[in-house]
């Protein structure tokens, strides 16, 4: 039999509420903008729909519930209720259009729990035992055509599964109650409702021909009479045929020669900005770039992506005439870029006032801040000592500082005074810690961090009150280590370390080794509102410490990525959990959300890797794929786990989230079939080894709400409309026209007389450019923390608003009258 498989979003859409109906005539700009996407708020639980055993209504076959709505299957319609969480309610009824009337539906993938519903004081009404599945399944909804529904709490996805002699072409649908569909720029299917937008990703598929992976073209349609279907272009009907949209685009990157991405970064419009290094000398810099020519042996460089991924805003080398490598990246508000890494070039571009305009011997850290247009440095300078350096990773502060880690070999590694360590403390090297002020003029402290033998940072991150968290590596016994940490005795080989120091450099807060009887290294980190420290890297140790009901706690062989999370007073693992196959795996890459979900971009040579059933790819395609897993927040269960690669090598090195919840992914590829989507800025493989960047649907989020702010902000008594509209900025409606008061996206939007003037002001935390007051006129700084939450509320009785800011671990700040 021929099976055909279509696999399809359609609960794993953006969904953007409108306007309410109080607007007082709310119109769009000319250009209307995309409303922004919501918080990072991932789900937890699996996807269970529920038999109907007269709990839920006539007609009603099973139903399932999600943190954002509620989807009930018929077998005339599929109805999706979305809105939970306090938002207007949104309906959308979807039917299929000559569709078997009397389909089989029945469930699949039985679940061991059981339902019961004691509603009302009639015990002969009650359900109990209601039985929940997987996946149901619409059998024959079209002649040798079956439809499958699955999903976890934060997304719903739909397959198609075609046999032999079944027509793609007859399925179509239609959104009932005058609701018409629409296919986007972006080729994406868009639903506009009463209270919102409806938005599904673009599909896309491919076969597997002799192991390899070939693409076909596939699309929305929108027919005559309004429906939507489906366009495949020439496939092979021999063999099964794949449609999933679960990547929301994929593209190469490269020249002629060998190129790596090595990291990622997202801004608040969704842009995405990727660094590494090359060896092309026809690497695609862009016109009007700082520099378009290659300069020597290997240039970093820096290319900056629209957020459809479908074209380079801009690209540029930054080198000498040696090898140079970028490790670190990291977007200031402003849209301006700072990244770190290694060069052994004496001719490295530095600049005027830059603290370090001299190479210093063998290979330095280099630190570069490049302006918003990409065209300029705004600083450069290098960083190091006689020995070698390299510059692994980087963090920014709310000030725009930026945090420096990595390993020297150099006893003159430039510290500063009254910094936590100042001496050089063995062969072969030592791990540091620098942070550069946001001019790169100055050392605002630098140290060493180390024992006797062999240390590196790999990771480094930054909370809101200025704490630095790192991971890496040791084989020192003596590594420092704080009283109370999770475990002060290393192993025999090579340990992971954590260690956070206080805003000064001048002390470690907790210093702990993690680690097994074999060698384990921390390769990134990441940290949630709470304080807590996302770990994850490679370990050989089969004692490596796991937790209690964590997800895998078994060790499976050669080497397994692990995800650890370590509590915010480094004194206990919350959970620890292998990640892995039979093979050697590797995370590299993380992101945490603050509700303590994990998402991990690694490498593995398993082929027996752990995925879940809706994973973009379930096959180790070659010698090595990148692999991509997001965890729950108790640690317990794989929400989603997949394979990304082609029938060569991949390796993930880094990833990056916005706050739609998608993760960004970046790293580097030999396999001229790696999985590039139509549409994207390069789908054509270009050397021996590109660098990649991927945006995945992680399903963290489904629902989106614009930000409005509503006050009198010129005091005329009459109120306006403040609107943040993503990459658009902010536009305040007033007196039938829009007028922009800030190209920028900020991450919140209050609105209230804070400072007790005559009219209303508008709060907006803009990330790391800081938190700032528009009043009337122009925007001042409130701080330059970054605010997790704003509200406002009168705490005081006096009948005026005061802003209350949520900054993590800095806690809860009152800002009234303006102070």
């Amino acid at each position: 039999m021929i099976v055909f498989f279509i696999s399809v979003f359609v609960c794993g859409f953006g969904f953007r509420a409108a306007p309410g109906p109080n607007t007082g005539g709310l119109h769009p700009p000319a250009k209307a903008p995309a409303a922004p996407p919501a918080p990072f708020t991932p789900g937890l639980m699996p996807f269970l729909f529920v038999e109907n055993n007269g709990q839920f209504g006539d007609g009603i076959r099973f139903q399932a519930n999600s943190s954002h709505g509620r989807i009930n299957l018929t077998a005339g319609e599929i109805r999706y209720d979305l809105g939970a969480g306090g938002r207007t309610p949104q309906a959308f009824r979807v039917v299929y259009e000559g569709a078997k009337a009397d389909v089989s539906i029945v469930g699949a993938e039985a679940s061991e729990a059981r339902f019961n519903y004691f509603v009302g004081s009639n015990p002969e009404r009650w359900v109990k035992g209601a039985r929940a599945y997987g996946r149901i399944v619409y059998r024959g909804l079209y002649p040798g055509i079956d439809l499958h529904f699955l999903g976890d709490a934060s997304r719903l996805k739909c397959e198609y599964h075609v046999a032999a002699g079944g027509d793609v072409n007859a399925i179509r649908w239609r959104y009932r109650d005058g609701k018409t569909a629409v296919v986007n720029g972006e080729g994406q299917l868009e639903v506009r409702g009463d209270h919102g937008v409806l938005t599904e990703n673009v599909p896309r598929s491919y076969q597997l021909v002799d192991g390899r992976e070939v693409t076909v073209e596939t699309s929305y349609k929108i027919t005559d009479e309004g429906s939507a279907g489906l366009t495949v272009g020439a496939y092979d009907h021999g063999r099964e045929l794949v449609i999933d949209p679960d990547l929301l685009y994929a593209s190469f990157l490269g020249g002629g020669n060998s190129d790596a991405a090595h990291a990622v970064a997202v801004n608040g419009g969704g842009s995405v900005y990727v660094a590494g290094s090359t060896t092309s000398t026809n690497f695609p810099a862009t016109t009007g770039a700082y520099d378009t020519g290659a300069n020597g042996l290997g240039d970093a460089f820096v290319a900056k992506f629209n957020a459809a991924g479908t074209a380079l805003v801009y690209a540029t080398y930054i080198g000498g005439s040696a090898a140079d490598s970028a490790l670190g990246l990291a977007v200031e508000g402003s849209g301006n870029v700072v990244l770190t890494g290694t060069t052994e070039s004496a001719n490295f571009p530095t600049t005027a006032g830059a603290f370090d305009r001299s190479q210093n011997g063998g290979a330095d850290v280099f630190a570069a801040k490049l302006n918003s247009a990409g065209n300029s440095l705004v600083y450069s300078t290098f960083l190091g000592g006689s020995g070698d350096e390299s510059g692994a990773s980087l963090a920014l502060d709310g000030a725009g500082n930026a945090f420096l880690a990595g390993a020297t070999a150099s006893a003159n590694y430039p510290t500063t005074a009254g910094a936590y360590d100042t001496t050089y403390n063995g062969t072969p090297n030592d791990a540091f810690l620098s942070r550069l002020s946001d001019s790169g003029t100055t050392l605002l402290y630098s140290t060493f961090i180390g024992g006797s033998q062999d240390d590196a940072a790999r990771a480094v991150a930054v909370d809101g009150e200025g704490n630095a968290y790192l991971t890496g590596y040791t084989e020192s016994t003596n590594f420092p280590t704080t009283a109370g940490a999770y475990d002060r005795t290393k192993s025999l080989y090579q340990d992971v370390f954590a260690a956070k120091l206080d805003p000064e450099g001048a002390g470690l807060i907790y210093s702990t080794f993690i680690g097994g009887s074999q060698d384990d290294a921390g390769n990134a980190l990441a940290l949630d509102a709470g304080g807590n420290a996302y770990i994850t890297g490679s370990t050989q140790s089969n004692n490596y410490p796991t937790t209690a009901g964590a997800y895998d706690t078994t060790f499976n062989g050669s080497a397994d990525a692990y995800i650890t999370k370590l509590n915010a007073a480094g004194s206990a693992l919350s959970f620890s959990t292998f990640l892995g196959g039979a093979g050697a795996d590797s995370g590299n890459g993380l992101v945490a959300s603050n509700s303590g979900v994990a998402c991990v971009i690694g490498q593995t040579g398993s082929s027996d890797f752990p995925t879940t059933a809706d994973a973009f790819r379930r096959n180790l395609g070659g010698s090595a794929d990148a692999f991509f897993a997001k965890l729950d927040a108790a640690g317990t269960a794989a929400l989603y786990s997949t394979y990304l690669g082609g029938t060569a090598a991949d390796y993930g090195t880094a990833a990056a989230s916005d706050r739609s919840g998608n993760v960004y992914v970046a790293g580097y590829t030999s396999s001229s079939d790696f999985p590039a989507t139509a549409g994207a800025y390069d789908t054509t493989y270009n050397s021996s080894q590109d660098a990649f960047l991927a945006a995945l649907s992680a399903g963290l989020t489904s629902l989106a709400v614009p930000m409005i702010a509503v006050g009198d902000f010129d005091g005329d008594g009459t109120n306006e409309i403040a609107v943040d509209f993503g990459p658009d900025g902010v536009s305040v409606w007033d007196s039938g026209a829009w007028t922009s008061i800030s190209p920028d996206n900020p991450e919140s939007l209050v609105a209230g007389n804070f400072a007790g003037l005559t009219h209303d002001q508008i709060a907006a935390d803009f990330g790391t450019a800081g938190l700032k007051i528009w009043n009337g006129a122009a925007w001042g700084v409130i701080t330059a923390q970054n605010a997790q939450r704003l509200t406002a509320a009168d705490t005081d009785g006096n009948g005026r608003p005061d802003l209350v800011g949520d900054f993590g671990t800095l806690g809860l700040w009152l800002w009234k009258a303006g102070a």
